[in-house]
């Protein structure tokens, strides 16, 4: 079967990842999986945006931050080392046209999709608005934060009222959704990239211990400069107690986090992956560092991002995990004691999660009723 999934494609890690993930789980299903191109601009031109890519390239490697346009391009080597892209724009209409009839069933994807602040709206493509007559599945899409507002309500209805199945990330997600009356019942299902297993990304992503480097602390920092300081302070004194270096990947550039350690601002997601599982501790506010530490059984603390912190803490509260969430170490490694409970509990979720993606795909149903 041909299965087109759509999600947000951008350099963030988390991005990449889930991507990455889900799509090897439905091809290890059977399926024929691409990953939908995006650009929603009506007018985006691939000439013209290769013209402004290039420009930038040159810009950004005489400026002071060359490590942001040096992970685009090492992201731009990851997608196209690790996801399959569709031959299909959606920003053309005739592409749309063509990928509804060659596709067989299309999956919205995880991350924040739906998180009417990132998209200015109900954003119809990420609703798949332009599919008919084929099934649409909903696997673990996020609203963030996003509180659904009375004028969204009527526009996100229709949006979901044709899909086959509805699953979302955060439990906090099903009485918004709820509200709108829908004809399906919603369920909470685990982010892809929990659905593989740690083996998973160390023989997919060829991942390898790093004996001989130095021992280290890994902090992923995303947001503004309110976020740094604590997790700054805190990565410092349990680097200085423990003597272990710092690696750092951080959105912005400030003063503050100079000379604290390696910056690796500049990776790209197997990178990132592998700095996880080779890292003595981990500290960051964000969601999938968190799901990555978890996978790679790390001791590690995670941040609230601003006012952001629901989906760490749903996902932290419902492994059993509640107390690595601001931590106070005090420059001390606290160690968890053991991951057998927590892998006890997230094998249950990920069965259940399988189970509602095996009944969603379900091909029989297709070719006999649809």
């Amino acid at each position: 079967m041909r299965i087109g999934i759509i999600t947000m494609v951008s350099d963030n890690y988390g991005n990449r990842l889930q991507n990455y993930a889900l799509q090897n789980v439905l091809s290890e299903l059977g399926n024929s999986v691409d990953t939908l191109n995006n650009p929603w601009n009506i007018n985006y031109n691939v000439y013209l945006e290769w013209l402004k890519f290039n420009i930038k390239k040159f810009l950004f490697f005489i400026t002071k931050r060359p490590e942001r346009f040096k992970r685009r391009i090492n992201f731009e080597k990851f997608n196209h080392d690790n996801i399959s892209f569709s031959k299909y724009w959606m920003n053309k209409k005739k592409d749309r046209i063509a990928a509804n009839q060659y596709y067989d069933m299309f999956i919205c994807g995880s991350d924040q999709i739906w998180n009417l602040n990132c998209t200015n709206g109900v954003c119809g493509p990420y609703f798949l608005d332009f599919v008919s007559g084929k099934r649409k599945i909903a696997y673990a899409p996020s609203m963030g934060d996003y509180l659904l507002l009375d004028n969204d309500r009527e526009k996100m209805r229709k949006a979901l009222e044709e899909f086959y199945a509805i699953s979302v990330r955060e439990a906090s997600m099903i009485q918004m959704l709820e509200q709108l009356n829908l004809p399906i019942s919603i369920q909470t299902v685990v982010d892809p990239t929990l659905l593989l297993k740690k083996e998973d990304y160390i023989q997919g992503l060829k991942l390898e211990k790093m004996v001989s480097a130095g021992k280290y602390i890994f902090v992923y920092i995303l947001g503004g400069t309110k976020a740094y300081g604590n997790i700054v302070n805190e990565a410092k004194k349990i680097a200085k107690q423990n003597g272990l270096q710092i690696k750092y990947v951080f959105d912005n550039n400030n003063a503050m986090i100079k000379n604290i350690g390696f910056d690796c601002s500049g990776c790209n997601p197997r990178e990132f992956v592998s700095m996880i599982y080779n890292a003595e501790y981990v500290l960051t506010n964000s969601f999938h560092a968190t799901v990555f530490s978890i996978i790679f059984k790390k001791n590690f603390t995670s941040y609230a991002r601003g006012k952001s912190s629901g989906r760490i803490t749903e996902l932290l509260s419902s492994l059993g995990l509640e107390e690595r969430f601001n931590l106070e170490s005090n420059g001390c490694i606290i160690a968890i004691n053991s991951y057998d409970k927590v892998y006890q509990l997230l094998a249950n979720m990920k069965i259940e999660s399988m189970i509602y993606l095996e009944n969603a795909l379900n091909v029989e149903g297709i070719n006999s009723n649809e």
